[in-house]
């Protein structure tokens, strides 16, 4: 395994311009090709009636377009997906209203991830009546966003062994500065799963904060979500200014921890624009074998989400 410091890191990115027309050059890659049964682990859906599935009031974003969990089921099998981990946006807050519709479209092939705000006393029960009953695999909680993480708070240790308990995941979408609660919690509750979204959001925090995954990494119920390409390469496809960073979380967590999701499938782009987002995530991971890339493609996230 490579040490990601300042060195390594300088000079894994220098090679990237230099790859860059290389890559641009590939063939056209089938997801079916070599890899069967993908997992989407990151993506968001959004109400065509919002009047029945109302965003709360004042959201920090309120996407005005359309994105069901039937276009979803239909877009996803010319793209090779054979489930989805659908994350219930923060415009929905804790309601789960169209959650719960939208995993009902699609019993077979989606799971979801729901809100809760952990900080409080109901914070257990609530959790357990949303899951309850439906197939709900995991909460996400936000640092910066809604109600936040309030890591002194003992209501949010219990909440965080109860998800352990209920065998949930605890995805968490955070900035870096906090990777040193976030490695207490985890190695504290070594029952409850972790994953952590958009490849750890190195865009929003120092290096310094940034390699604390790495200590992170060690623990075996700490899982990495690779994603967001776009928003952390700020860059047109192929996202190939974000490959070293894949690179060193790939090797840090190993493809056993490691799950990939799109988060940019859209309702109005259809099974060959699904399929494209598929296209990158491969030229992406193409530093890996065909069997790393079966485990984050599909191993992996069987295993951490609980499917089946």
């Amino acid at each position: 395994m490579s040490t990601f410091n300042r060195r390594s890191f300088l000079k894994t990115a220098g090679t990237t311009l230099a790859t860059l027309a290389m890559h641009q050059q590939l063939p056209a890659l089938s997801p079916m090709e070599s890899i069967n049964n993908i997992v989407d682990c990151h993506f968001h859906l959004w109400a065509k009636d919002k009047k029945r599935f109302p965003y709360q009031p004042n959201p920090r974003y309120a996407p005005d377009y359309v994105s069901t969990a039937e276009e979803w089921d239909r877009d996803r099998v010319d793209a090779g997906i054979s489930k989805g981990i659908f994350v219930s946006g923060a415009p929905y807050g804790d309601d789960p209203s169209f959650l719960y519709h939208s995993l009902k479209q699609a019993p077979d092939t989606l799971r979801g991830i729901c809100l809760i705000n952990p900080n409080v006393p109901e914070g257990v029960k609530q959790l357990e009546e949303t899951v309850s009953g439906h197939n709900i695999v995991g909460v996400r909680l936000q640092t910066s966003w809604l109600w936040g993480v309030d890591w002194a708070s003992p209501y949010l240790a219990a909440f965080w062994k109860r998800m352990g308990e209920l065998n949930l995941v605890v995805q968490m979408h955070l900035e870096p500065e906090w990777n040193p609660q976030l490695d207490k919690m985890i190695t504290r509750f070594p029952n409850t799963r972790v994953v952590i979204d958009h490849l750890g959001r190195p865009r929003n925090g120092t290096a310094v904060d940034f390699m604390l995954l790495q200590n992170i990494a060690k623990r075996p119920n700490a899982f990495i979500k690779l994603s967001s390409f776009d928003t952390e390469s700020r860059e047109e496809p192929p996202y190939l200014k974000v490959q070293p960073v894949v690179k060193e979380l790939v090797e840090w967590f190993t493809p056993k921890r490691c799950v990939w999701g799109c988060n940019n499938y859209r309702g109005d782009m259809g099974s060959e624009g699904y399929l494209e987002l598929v296209h990158h995530a491969r030229r992406i991971f193409d530093f890996l074998n065909i069997d790393e890339q079966k485990q984050i493609f599909c191993k992996t996230p069987h295993r951490l989400y609980n499917l089946t």
